[in-house]
C-alpha cells in the first residue's frame, strides 16, 4: 500500500523522528527491504559509525540479506519473531575484524497507508574475528595451503593449491591427500602420514630428501612442505604449506653447471701453466740435441751410413721442437707462427716420421694431387693434424690393412 508522493514524505519523516527517539538500535525498511533510516543508536555500534544508510547488503552477507528481504516482501503487520544476525563492520585499515552479533526483531507498521518495517538489534556479542582473519591469510597465501584430517581427506585447500596443482577446490576436497603426490609415492606416503599424526610437531616434511608433487596433468615436480599439526573438531588435523620450488632447483643445477665450467676452466689452465714449463725445459735439451746432429754431420762424410741417422735424429728433433712451440703457444707463453704452406709437402715429411711409429703390417699409399695451392696456417698445428689423422687410422684399422692418406684441392 503506497501513498501520494506528499502523503508518503510525511509517513516517512513520522517513522524517522520516531526512531530517532528510540534507544535501541534500529533500521527502517521498505517492503522490498531498502533500508530507508538508521537510527542515532545504530550509529553507535561498534562498527557503524558511518553517517551514511547502510543497505543491507553492505551489513550482511548475501544468505541472510536475501532471507530478510524475503521476511519483508510476505511480512504483515505486527512483530515477526527474533532471529539471529551478524553484521559486517567497516575498521580502520590495520585493525582486526570485528564479529557484532546481535538478536534481530522485524516488526511491520503502517503510518497512514504506507507500511514500513523496523528492524530492531540488541548487541549480543562482539569478537575479534580472527577466524575470519586467519581464513583470509590462509586463502591469499603465495604457498600452497592443504588442511587434511586424520583419515588424509582433504578439508581445506587454498587459491594457490589451486593454481600450482591445476585442479579446482570441488575436486580436491574429500579427496586423500595422496592425490598430490606421484603415484608411485602414494603408497608410501600413507604410512607416512600415520606415523606423524602418532607423534605430530610442527616440522618439515623428508628432511635431508627430494620431496615431488604431481599436477592434475600428472607432471612431477619438487616440493618443500611444512606440517603443523592443528585441532580439529573430530580429532588432530595437519595444515601442509607446499612451496614450488622447481625455480630454485633450476637456479641451483645452472649454478652447479657453472661451478663445473669454471672448475674445468682453471683445471686447463692449470695444465697449461704446466704445459708451458714442461716445453721451455724440453725445448733446451732439443737444442742440444740438434745442434749435436749438426756438429756430427759436419764431421762425417756424405757417404757415411751413419748420416742418414742423424738426419732422422734431426727431424724428429725439429719436429719436437715444433710440438714445444705448440704447447708454449697453448700455454700463452709463446705464439703461432702463420705462413703460406705446401700443404703435399707437410703430409710426405709427416708420413716419413710416421713410418717408425706404426705397425709394420699397415701399409701407406699417398694419392696426392700436384699443383695443390698454398694454405696458410702454422706449419706445426697442420702437421698435427697429419699426424693425428694418421695415427688413429692406423689404431683403428685390422692388421694388413693400408692407410691412404689424400689431399685434394
Amino acid at each position: 500500500m503506497v501513498d501520494p508522493p506528499m502523503e508518503y514524505n510525511t509517513a516517512l519523516s513520522a517513522a524517522r523522528s520516531l526512531l530517532n527517539g528510540l534507544e535501541q538500535a534500529t533500521l527502517l525498511l521498505d517492503g522490498q527491504g531498502t533500508v530507508l533510516h538508521a537510527n542515532p543508536a545504530f550509529h553507535r555500534l561498534p562498527g557503524q559509525t558511518s553517517v551514511i544508510v547502510p543497505s543491507l547488503d553492505d551489513l550482511l552477507d548475501a544468505g541472510a540479506a536475501a532471507r530478510l528481504k524475503a521476511r519483508c516482501a510476505g511480512a504483515t503487520n505486527g512483530h515477526q519473531g527474533a532471529f539471529e544476525l551478524e553484521l559486517r563492520q567497516s575498521v580502520p585499515l590495520g585493525a582486526l575484524p570485528e564479529a557484532l552479533k546481535t538478536r534481530a526483531r522485524l516488526s511491520g507498521v503502517e503510518m497512514g497507508r504506507t507500511r514500513f518495517f523496523t528492524l530492531q538489534l540488541e548487541m549480543t556479542e562482539v569478537t575479534t574475528s580472527h577466524e575470519s582473519l586467519f581464513s583470509s591469510l590462509v586463502e591469499f597465501s603465495p604457498s600452497g595451503m592443504v588442511l587434511v584430517d586424520g583419515q588424509g581427506r582433504i578439508l581445506l585447500v587454498n587459491r594457490a593449491v589451486e593454481e600450482c596443482f591445476g585442479y579446482s577446490r570441488d575436486e580436491l576436497l574429500g579427496k586423500h591427500v595422496e592425490e598430490l603426490l606421484p603415484s608411485r609415492l602414494r603408497q608410501g606416503h600413507q604410512s607416512l602420514r600415520q606415523a606423524f599424526l602418532r607423534s605430530p610437531s610442527t616440522r618439515p616434511m623428508g628432511s635431508g630428501r627430494d620431496l615431488y608433487a604431481a599436477r592434475k596433468d600428472g607432471s612431477e615436480f619438487p616440493v618443500e612442505v611444512g606440517l603443523n599439526p592443528v585441532p580439529g573438531t573430530e580429532g588432530p588435523e595437519v595444515l601442509a604449506v607446499i612451496v614450488d620450488i622447481s625455480e630454485r632447483k633450476a637456479m641451483e643445477r645452472e649454478t652447479a653447471r657453472l661451478q663445473e665450467k669454471l672448475q674445468q676452466a682453471q683445471k686447463m689452465e692449470s695444465l697449461g701453466v704446466l704445459a708451458g714449463g714442461v716445453a721451455h725445459d724440453f725445448n733446451n735439451l732439443l737444442t742440444g740435441v740438434i745442434g749435436n746432429s749438426d756438429l756430427a754431420l759436419l764431421s762425417l762424410p756424405e757417404t757415411s751410413p751413419a748420416c742418414a741417422n742423424l738426419i732422422d735424429i734431426q727431424r724428429t728433433a725439429l719436429r719436437a721442437a715444433d710440438l714445444c712451440r705448440q704447447m708454449l703457444a697453448y700455454s700463452g707463453r709463446g705464439r703461432f707462427e702463420i705462413k703460406s704452406i705446401d700443404l703435399n709437402g707437410v703430409i710426405e715429411e709427416m708420413l716419413q716420421l710416421l713410418h717408425s711409429n706404426i705397425d709394420s703390417s699397415i701399409q701407406i699409399a699417398n694419392k696426392l694431387k700436384s699443383g695443390l695451392p698454398a694454405i696458410e696456417g702454422d706449419p706445426s698445428q697442420v702437421g698435427q693434424v697429419v699426424m693425428n689423422l694418421v695415427l688413429n687410422a692406423a689404431e683403428a684399422m685390422p692388421e694388413g690393412e693400408a692407410a691412404s692418406n689424400c689431399a685434394r684441392a
